[in-house]
């Protein structure tokens, strides 16, 4: 699936807010670090994503609301790896499409030349 940026920030912010709930510091008063492109990768390949209900506030809504204000406080310098990510993702996405209906004609032809 090609995520966007958001999605990513998304994701990573909703682990690191329920790490904090999980050790009893406020999400409240816990802006977003600064990561690295590199970084990022890294907690997607060793972080799969969390239950539902697994946030550490009341609902989903409050999360989300959180969120979005900690992706608006971001300045573009602080959003760009997971602008970069998000550009790797969607090319590999869509790269795999590509070979994937490829396959899938090559394999159609394959049956036709069969069939005749």
């Amino acid at each position: 699936q090609a995520f966007s940026a958001y999605n990513l920030f998304f994701r990573h912010e909703r682990a690191r807010l329920i790490l904090l709930s999980r050790s009893g510091r406020s999400i409240l008063d816990h802006p977003p670090a600064n990561i690295t492109a590199d970084e990022l990768r890294d907690f997607f390949e060793t972080n799969p994503l969390q239950s539902a209900g697994e946030h550490g506030v009341e609902s989903f809504t409050e999360l989300n609301r959180i969120v979005k204000q900690n992706w608006k406080a971001l300045d573009r310098r602080d959003k760009e790896p997971f602008f970069e990510v998000a550009h790797v993702l969607r090319t590999d996405y869509y790269c795999e499409i590509v070979r994937q209906r490829r396959m899938a004609e090559r394999q159609s032809e394959s049956v036709e030349s069969r069939l005749r």
